[in-house]
């Protein structure tokens, strides 16, 4: 069977099914529709199946197609990705390290966590963005080498390692503005009936906040689900409400007096964990992450 078909009938039968079209797939290869098409129908004949049927613009695998696409996917995302380091002119035994930043982490935070990594020519780095649900999946389906997260409850089901970089302070705080509104009441009970911005209930953030709130007897006006800080931190600027941020991301504005901290006493603390895939147990990756837990 094999010496009936060329590279080229697989790799863009695997190009078409990644990209889910075949006008996208012939951008990326920078060939012509037909080509394209001609291939996957060659292919298609001398297997004598159908590897996709359309839904409206957008082509899907058949079940026989997605049990092909599983089977070449490894092969050609691991050979891209060392034809890519060779074109980067980085060594040919580089590590693609994969890295996946949850939204309750702060930029600036991202930044510092990552670049060491970056930084270290043994490494190519992708850094994906997304919901802890997604970003779980991806670490045990091998799509992800790392998670970056302060959520206990994302732990994977497979084998993996945790490392703890840090301990984070949250705080209350609210705008100038939105403070004089407040009242006399104490701390939390001055909250109680007024405007509030949560995370969503990916985040464990999201409970702890309804249980302390629960527990004072308060019932905040939930306006917002958010868990971008700078989002979240830019709503509070503008007096929209009060909510619960990383104390590292608001330290200028609090000095500055454009944030005011609600309450010095109630400080949620979270820890800052790395999970990671047994086979970055080496250096130099452990070593970037002692020395992350050793920055102040």
């Amino acid at each position: 069977m094999l010496n009936t078909l060329n590279f080229k009938h697989i790799y863009y039968f695997w190009v078409v099914a990644s990209e889910g079209s075949i006008v996208k797939a012939a951008t990326k290869v920078n060939v012509s529709n037909s080509s394209i098409s001609e291939q996957i129908k060659i292919l298609e004949g001398r297997l004598g199946v159908n590897l996709f049927e359309r839904r409206g613009k957008n082509l899907v695998l058949t079940d026989i197609g997605q049990r092909v696409y599983n089977q070449t996917n490894p092969f050609f995302s691991s050979t891209e990705e060392l034809f890519e380091s060779i074109v980067n002119h980085k060594k040919t035994n580089v590590r693609f390290l994969r890295i996946g930043l949850v939204p309750g982490l702060p930029e600036d935070e991202r930044y510092d966590l990552t670049f060491p990594f970056v930084e270290d020519i043994t490494y190519t780095v992708r850094l994906l963005k997304g919901e802890n649900a997604s970003l779980k999946q991806a670490f045990e389906e091998r799509e992800l080498d790392m998670i970056l997260t302060i959520n206990d409850h994302l732990i994977p089901k497979k084998q993996a390692e945790r490392f703890i970089i840090k301990e984070m302070e949250h705080v209350f705080v609210c705008s100038k503005k939105f403070y004089s509104s407040l009242g006399n009441e104490k701390f939390p009970q001055n909250l109680d009936k007024k405007r509030f911005i949560n995370f969503t209930n990916d985040s464990d953030l999201h409970f702890e906040l309804y249980s302390f709130f629960h527990s004072h007897d308060v019932s905040p006006l939930r306006i917002a689900e958010i868990d971008d800080i700078f989002v979240l931190k830019r709503l509070v600027l503008e007096g929209q409400g009060f909510a619960l941020l990383p104390k590292s991301t608001v330290t200028k504005e609090i000095k500055s007096k454009k944030l005011i901290v609600l309450s010095e006493s109630e400080q949620f603390k979270r820890n800052l964990i790395c999970y990671f895939h047994k086979s970055f147990r080496e250096e130099p990756f452990l070593t970037h992450l002692r020395a992350l837990k050793e920055a102040p």
